[in-house]
């Protein structure tokens, strides 16, 4: 569904480059409207459509006033009132109603600026429906209009706003000050948050969250079996790719356009049951709608044989009608009762997803441990040695070559034992340089990861907190009673998946395999500054015995110098080394502290998922008994109404046996 704003916003660029409408901020700015024709349906629509040059503006105007204008009836809902149909001026007047209201209110507007409309009843993915639950009936109304040669889809009452939980003032007090707890309620409050997406969608991109009932309107040539809806997503996004393609202009459609409420019912019943045999109140409508006809028949003159003739006709459609909706009422405790059961489960999608977010937290906080625990070690340790190694620069300062005595005069400079001292120092001289180089490389190779790590840990920093963002949104959403299958839960979750599993886990494993790279380059450099002075301190020894063997070599004076003052260097290198490695590891700490408490707070944060997944279940749980209430009335108000017209039809009847008898008086 992202591309869909593409195709709204090339719309709205329509209505930029055109100077009947002024957009700042996506508001268009209406003309004052009169209080005497604001339930005036046709100058109403006149009014505000009095720029608009083409349909699509027209169209798009009216979608965007009504969707900018009436709230949706959360009352009924609230105070679970059984659901009445609105006149169109009484939609005006109290400006508020259900999808149908919209739908309706839409028509009426479109129609009367010459565009063709069509009110479509259909399944929507919503809070309760969710992927592979079965439908059983319609949950939501929209329209189709027919533009630029094309029948297009629009949802004005989806495109006004959403519902949130509406939270008494004492509740909102208490979650202003406690931050922790996710406080709740049962009655929905709307907001207007207008969204121009269901303006004229791609008819598969339509179909991802909602199906028309009757499915000649979906807007495709091939149709989609209700099943695929069921399954989910990525289920229809596979059918679309594999099996379907827009077809929008189809004769059909218009023919049916045309046609009467009435007409409409008998001609569609048989086709939207054969399209989901569990919508079995379109079968009860079209037997009503044919006994209805025969009572229409009533009123022209009869003989009393034909009008029993009618009579009975009638009641037997009606009868069958009963039947059907004595049927549909055993359906909706059985789809209810799948409802519940599928509340029930949604909170193993919490905890699946649970599992996968903290298992990777725990590795990493694991391993934050472990390298704190080690850089605490390590650094007492280096610490502990650099000092030692500070106290041996004092010592190697105090020797003084004038001080070793010749125990061996007798000894040449060419005797063996000499000579192998001799060669032992120039070894070591270029093992020393040979090492000095290594560290230098090492040295080198440290800077050089220092500097990748910190691109890596700013980066990863950011998105954390991009990632801590997206998390925070699910915890808003979900404190609305949102779930794992809502659209905004969806797009939240689309892009925590990018900034935690794509970018956090991958640059978290970046930084710490360079910090263990960091950490081994001075280890291994260290081992090299080691070497060093530990050859160094060879050296002098060596020169020292040279010394006792025979002074006669006037360059062991010099030799001893400077190797004493090598010594004392390789030290100061090796204890400057030492410090760096600290100072590196101190500098990691409070970061890797950080991050340690980052993944600790997530965590945390899914232990009060976990309690706002059972607040919703309970939530979601009064909705299902509400609606499913509220259904069996509407099942009731049905039966009523074939009382009724049974009513009617023996009323008619006994109209005629008394024209009958007052016509042989005359």
């Amino acid at each position: 569904m992202k591309h869909i704003f593409i195709v709204a916003a090339s719309f709205l660029f329509l209505f930029m480059a055109s100077p009947l409408l002024a957009i700042e901020k996506d508001t268009i700015i209406f003309p004052p409207i009169p209080q005497k024709i604001a339930t005036n349906v046709e100058k109403l629509t006149e009014l505000i459509c009095q720029d608009a040059k083409t349909d699509v503006e027209r169209a798009y105007t009216i979608f965007y006033w009504i969707s900018h204008n009436i709230k949706w009836d959360v009352n009924t809902f609230n105070q679970m009132k059984p659901y009445k149909t609105r006149k169109i001026n009484e939609i005006l007047k109290q400006k508020t109603g259900y999808p149908n209201d919209f739908a309706q209110l839409y028509k009426e507007m479109c129609e009367h600026m010459g565009i063709r409309t069509h009110v479509i009843v259909g399944y929507e993915q919503d809070i309760l429906h969710e992927e592979g639950t079965h439908f059983y009936r319609p949950s939501h109304v929209w329209n189709v209009v027919l533009v630029n040669y094309k029948w297009q889809f629009v949802d004005v009452f989806s495109a006004a706003g959403q519902n949130y939980m509406d939270l008494n003032a004492f509740k909102r007090f208490l979650q202003s000050i406690n931050k922790k707890k996710l406080y709740t309620s049962t009655k929905n409050k709307f907001k207007f948050e207008f969204d121009p997406r269901y303006f004229l969608q791609h008819p598969e991109d339509f179909r991802l969250t909602r199906l028309p009932a009757d499915p000649i309107w979906q807007l495709t040539d091939t149709i989609m079996p209700i099943s695929v809806f069921e399954e989910g997503e990525d289920a229809i996004k596979f059918f679309n790719e594999r099996f379907s393609s827009p077809k929008q202009d189809y004769v059909k459609l218009t023919e049916v356009n045309n046609m009467t409420s009435t007409e409409e019912i008998l001609e569609s019943a048989d086709r939207t049951y054969a399209f989901n045999p569990r919508y079995t109140r379109m079968k009860a409508s079209k037997h009503q709608a044919l006994a209805n006809k025969e009572l229409n028949n009533l009123s022209t003159p009869k003989t009393k044989p034909e009008a029993k003739l009618i009579v009975e006709k009638a009641k037997g459609e009606l009868n069958v009608a009963k039947d059907i909706l004595n049927e549909e009422q055993q359906q909706i405790t059985k789809e209810y009762a799948e409802l519940r059961k599928v509340n029930l489960e949604k909170k193993t999608d919490v905890f699946k997803f649970k599992q996968s977010f903290t298992s990777i937290n725990n590795k990493y906080i694991t391993e934050a441990k472990s390298k704190l625990s080690s850089a605490d070690t390590k650094t007492k340790s280096l610490k502990s040695d650099a000092t030692n190694k500070a106290k041996k620069i004092n010592d190697v300062n105090k020797a003084n070559f004038a001080k070793v005595k010749t125990i061996n005069p007798e000894q040449t400079t060419t005797s063996t034992e000499y000579k192998k001292l001799i060669d032992s120092v120039a070894a070591r001289n270029l093992i020393m340089s040979q090492l000095e180089n290594q560290a230098l490389t090492k040295k080198t190779r440290i800077a050089e990861l220092k500097a990748e790590q910190e691109k890596c840990s700013e980066s990863l920093i950011y998105y954390i907190l991009k990632s801590d963002s997206s998390l925070n949104k699910e915890a808003i959403a979900r404190s609305k009673k949102q779930d794992s299958h809502s659209d905004s839960v969806k797009l939240i979750r689309t892009d925590l998946n990018y900034y935690k599993a794509k970018m956090v886990d991958s640059l978290q494993q970046q930084y710490f395999d360079m910090y263990d790279s960091i950490s081994k380059n001075y280890e291994d450099a260290k081992k090299d500054f080691a070497k060093t002075y530990e050859a160094s301190k060879s050296n002098v020894k060596n020169i020292e015995s040279m010394a006792k063997l025979s002074k006669s070599d006037l360059t062991l004076s010099s030799q001893h110098e400077e190797n004493v003052d090598r010594y004392a260097e390789n030290l100061r290198g090796y204890i400057n080394h030492s410090i760096s490695y600290i100072n590196y590891l101190k500098s990691q700490k409070e970061l890797i502290l950080g991050l340690k408490k980052i993944y600790d707070n997530e965590n945390k944060f899914f232990n009060n998922l976990g309690q706002t997944e059972e607040d919703r279940k309970e939530y979601l749980k009064k909705i299902i008994d509400k609606r499913e209430d509220l259904h069996k009335k509407h099942n009731e108000q049905r039966k009523e109404d074939i009382m009724a017209t049974k009513k009617k039809l023996d009323q008619g009847f006994k109209n005629i046996d008394k024209k009958k008898k007052k016509k042989a008086k005359k």
